[in-house]
C-alpha cells in the first residue's frame, strides 16, 4: 500500500507472552503462577513476532537496577504461589515503576479548560541545546499538566502573562496555537517515567521550582551514552518459601 508516492512502512511488532491462562479447553486459573509459567515455557513459543521473555526468581533489586540502566519503565513482581483472579486487584502482584527527574525551562503555558478554566493548564518545557545557550537554541521537551494546586495554576498564569512573548522560542515544535509563550525565567523540576522517541517527557508531574540553578545551565538532560549491556540474572531453583517472581515490563 502506498500513500502519495511514499511506501507505507509497517513498524516491527513483537507480542510478548508473560502468562498462560488456558490450554485448549483446560483452565489454568487455579494453578500457581510458578506452575503456569512452567506450562508456558513448555510451549516453547518463540518466533519473529512473538516471544516468551524469561522470568527471574528473587534478585528483585538487581533486576530493578538492570531495568533502570536499560531505560525500562520498571518491573512487575508476582508472588510465585499466587493464583490468577480475573478482574481482581491483589497485593500478590506489584508494579514497581522507575521514575526520572530533571530540570526544564518554563517557556510558556497552555490555558486550562474545565475546572482549570481561567488558569494555567500545563507548562511548556524546554532546554538549551548542547552547544547553544544564546536563547535561540531552545528545544521543546513536552508539557507538564499534573502536580499543581489550583492556586499554583493561577500563580503561574499571572507570572507568565507578565513576561509573555508572541514568538515561540523553539526552532521546531508541534504545540497548539492557543499556547502562551513567555521569556524562560523559571526552572521547573519535573518527575517523569521516560523519554519518548521524539524527545518529550512521558507521564510528567510537576515537583517544584529550582531557584538555585542558573538558567543557562539547563541543557539537554537526555543521556549521552548508549544503554549499558543487559546484565545476566540467572533464575534460581525452586524455593519452599513464598516468594515473588519479577520480569521486565517491556
Amino acid at each position: 500500500m502506498q500513500q502519495r508516492g511514499t511506501s507505507a512502512v509497517r513498524p516491527p511488532i513483537v507480542y510478548f507472552i508473560f502468562d498462560v491462562l488456558h490450554l485448549g479447553r483446560t483452565s489454568l486459573l487455579d494453578l500457581t503462577y510458578l506452575e503456569r509459567r512452567e506450562r508456558l515455557m513448555d510451549l516453547k513459543l518463540a518466533d519473529r513476532h512473538w516471544q516468551t521473555p524469561p522470568h527471574h526468581l528473587g534478585n528483585g533489586k538487581a533486576l530493578l537496577a538492570v531495568a533502570k540502566r536499560q531505560g525500562l519503565e520498571g518491573v512487575l513482581a508476582k508472588r510465585a504461589t499466587s493464583r490468577y483472579r480475573p478482574g481482581e486487584r491483589s497485593a500478590d502482584w506489584i508494579k514497581v515503576k522507575l521514575t526520572m527527574r530533571e530540570e526544564f525551562l518554563v517557556c510558556g503555558y497552555l490555558p486550562g479548560a474545565g475546572a482549570n478554566a481561567g488558569s494555567m493548564g500545563s507548562l511548556i518545557l524546554g532546554y538549551h541545546a548542547r552547544g547553544g545557550r544564546d536563547g535561540s537554541h531552545l528545544v521543546h521537551a513536552g508539557n507538564v499538566g499534573t502536580g499543581f494546586t489550583l492556586q499554583q495554576r493561577r500563580a503561574f498564569k499571572d507570572v507568565l502573562d507578565r513576561t509573555a512573548t508572541a514568538r515561540s522560542p523553539f526552532r521546531s515544535a508541534t504545540i497548539p496555537k492557543i499556547a502562551v509563550y513567555a521569556q524562560p525565567t523559571l526552572i521547573a523540576e519535573v518527575e517523569f517515567s521516560e523519554w519518548t522517541h521524539d524527545g518529550s517527557v512521558r507521564h510528567p508531574r510537576f515537583v517544584g521550582l529550582r531557584v538555585d540553578k542558573p538558567l543557562d545551565e539547563v541543557e539537554d538532560p537526555r543521556p549521552r551514552a548508549a544503554p549499558a549491556p543487559a546484565a545476566t540474572i540467572r533464575p534460581r531453583g525452586r524455593s519452599s518459601k513464598p516468594t515473588r517472581r519479577s520480569h521486565s515490563e517491556r
